[in-house]
C-alpha cells in the first residue's frame, strides 16, 4: 500500500510483547484447549491474561514453572480469588497471592 504521499507503506510488525503472548499462549495450549484459552471471562483466559500482562514475574514461555503458575492462576480466577480475605499456603509457598 501507498501512504498519502506516495510513499509506501511498512507492515507493522510484532512487538516483542506480542511474540511473548502468542509464545505463552502456545505453550499453555498443551494444558487447555485453545478455544478455552481465548474465550474472554473464563477463568483459563484470565489466567493467561494475568500472567501475561500482569504477573510481576514474567516468566519466560520456556519456563518450566509456567505450566503450574497457570494452572495456580487459574484455580484462583475460578474460585473468587480476587474477593479471597485471607491465603494460606501451610508453609512459605510463593503461590499464596501469586506473588
Amino acid at each position: 500500500s501507498e501512504a498519502c504521499d506516495g510513499e509506501p507503506t511498512r507492515q507493522p510488525s510484532a512487538t516483542p510483547l506480542d511474540i511473548r503472548a502468542a509464545a505463552i499462549l502456545n505453550q499453555l495450549s498443551t494444558v487447555t484447549r485453545p478455544a478455552v484459552l481465548s474465550s474472554r471471562g473464563t477463568p483459563q483466559f484470565r489466567a493467561y491474561e494475568w500472567i501475561t500482562y500482569e504477573d510481576a514475574r514474567q516468566l519466560d514461555p520456556e519456563d518450566p514453572t509456567l505450566n503450574q503458575r497457570y494452572i495456580m492462576a487459574t484455580l484462583y480466577f475460578a474460585t473468587g480469588g480476587p474477593r479471597w480475605r485471607q491465603c494460606f499456603a501451610g508453609d512459605s509457598s510463593s503461590n499464596c497471592g501469586l506473588n
